[in-house]
């Protein structure tokens, strides 16, 4: 590592990591991750820093915790997978592919995405936070199983053809009386089955446009 002044650090990582903690309790703290490998970190913890990442290989985080994740200048796929307990934050994915996914029913999240195809998955929980997502060129894909009241959803798909996708048994009308739910440039919905399902039974009702 380097640190050019007390309020940042440079890491030049060139293998896995199981642990990577930067604190600061003024929140002051800047962290640059220049990536030289296909790398994998184990658990983020920057509650409340910045974290910045360059490097043209492929970056997996299997559980993190930043105030703002910045791989915006990055060109390698990302794998992020945002931490079990509930969180706020800004992420930038990178010119490649993208895969963000929610960990926590609360979490708040903005993504916005570049040229690559990117994947937001919000499948694995009833989400009552915020999901939003500006997803830019390629064929992008948002996931979802059932939303809880009060969730906030607002996605701008941008160019190329893009999906929404439901999970077998996913039911996202609890959010409308409380919740938000403003989605436009997508292209198609995609409605998963379990493979054993003998009937299939769907129910749409749409509220305003969501398909471009």
């Amino acid at each position: 590592t380097t640190s050019t002044d007390k309020n940042s650090v440079t890491l030049n990582l060139a293998h896995d990591v199981t642990t990577l903690v930067a604190t600061d309790t003024a929140g002051k703290l800047d962290v640059a991750i220049n990536n030289m490998d296909a790398n994998v970190i184990g658990t983020l913890t920057a509650t409340g820093q910045k974290v910045t990442v360059t490097g043209s290989s492929s970056l997996s985080v299997s559980g993190a915790d930043a105030k703002t994740f910045d791989a915006s200048a990055a060109t390698g796929e990302l794998i992020y997978n945002v931490v079990a307990t509930g969180t706020t934050q800004t992420i930038s994915g990178t010119t490649g592919k993208n895969t963000i996914t929610l960990g926590n029913v609360a979490d708040v999240v903005s993504f916005t995405g570049q040229s690559g195809v990117d994947t937001v998955d919000v499948s694995a929980l009833a989400l009552t936070g915020t999901v939003a997502a500006e997803l830019g060129g390629g064929n992008d894909v948002v996931a979802f199983d059932d939303l809880g009241v009060g969730a906030t959803v607002a996605l701008d798909a941008g160019a190329g053809t893009d999906t929404i996708k439901i999970t077998d048994g996913g039911d996202l009308s609890a959010m409308t009386a409380a919740g938000t739910w403003a989605v436009s440039g997508f292209e198609a919905i995609q409605i998963v089955k379990a493979a054993d399902l003998a009937v299939d039974t769907v129910t749409a009702t749409f509220y305003g446009s969501m398909l471009s």
